[in-house]
């Protein structure tokens, strides 16, 4: 049975970029798209976006939130592409469907922000995946990373340190630099030709930086699907304010399944607890 990415739209012209987004994914896995719309008002819009883009749309009825994520549970389905409700800039909350769904939804969801100007379909070409040094992380987007990986998506890795614990290395840096880089990547990346960036400070504020910087096309982020008050700042920091769309991936629910590399492990003299271990708290 074919793959189908599922494209959640809404009656109003954002429905357009979640329906680029959509294709652009599907093409790589060469998987069916199928647009979704739960009937709140009319359907002149949606039904044009989709006839325009030759994809065939579903009407369902029913609250709209738990709809999307039975739409989602289909066995067929491989994803789901959801637009968020919010101003280019970023200014306002995210609509509370989107963040309904994400945390219930048992596939993974690409959250597309809304588009200033014309529509200008993005193909995928680079990915950003920031990782925290855990396996309970890398394996959350290990296997679509690889997949992507195998289909000609460049890999940008992303570790980002506590301003207060940035790792001290010994008496040759540059060596232990390069020896803990490539351990790294050993242990929780392994995609030929992935390249690892790191930073320090806050893991959302660095996300977005090397984002835009290496002009990456999406983001991937594991998380545990928990938006309970004191969790996930990273993810709702990141979907409020990327301009690219963000794939987020549940991670798993393996106990004891790793600890976090540390710059110690390769002969260095402090501790390496990053920031971005924040992101896989939930």
């Amino acid at each position: 049975m074919s793959k189908t990415v599922i494209a959640a739209v809404d009656n109003t012209a954002a429905a357009g970029p979640v329906i680029d987004t959509a294709l652009s994914i599907a093409s790589i896995f060469g998987a069916d798209v199928e647009a979704v719309h739960v009937r709140e008002d009319g359907v002149t819009t949606v039904t044009a976006l989709a006839k325009a883009a030759k994809v065939p749309l579903r009407l369902l009825e029913g609250p709209p939130a738990q709809t999307l994520i039975g739409a989602l549970r289909d066995s067929p389905t491989l994803l789901g592409v959801l637009g968020i409700r919010r101003t280019a800039a970023g200014h306002h909350p995210i609509g509370h469907i989107v963040l309904d769904v994400v945390q219930h939804a048992n596939r993974p969801v690409v959250a597309v922000p809304p588009q200033s100007g014309p529509r200008i379909p993005r193909p995928l070409r680079r990915l950003l995946v920031p990782l925290d040094g855990t396996a309970v992380a890398a394996n959350a987007v290990d296997e679509m990373v690889q997949q992507l990986c195998e289909c000609g998506v460049q890999v940008l890795a992303l570790h980002v340190f506590d301003a207060e614990r940035v790792p001290r290395f010994s008496d040759q840096p540059q060596h232990e630099v390069e020896v803990w880089e490539r351990e790294f990547l050993a242990r929780y990346c392994r995609q030929p030709g992935t390249r690892l960036h790191t930073r320090r400070g806050w893991a959302s504020s660095a996300v977005l930086e090397v984002a835009t910087a290496e002009h990456a096309d999406m983001i991937a982020l594991g998380w545990a699907q928990d938006l309970s008050p004191g969790k996930a700042a990273v993810v709702r920091d990141v979907l409020r304010k990327a301009t690219v769309p963000v794939i987020l991936l549940p991670l798993s629910e393996q106990p004891g399944i790793g600890t976090a590399i540390r710059p110690a492990d390769v002969g260095t003299a402090g501790p390496g607890r990053s920031a971005t271990s924040r992101l896989s708290s939930g």
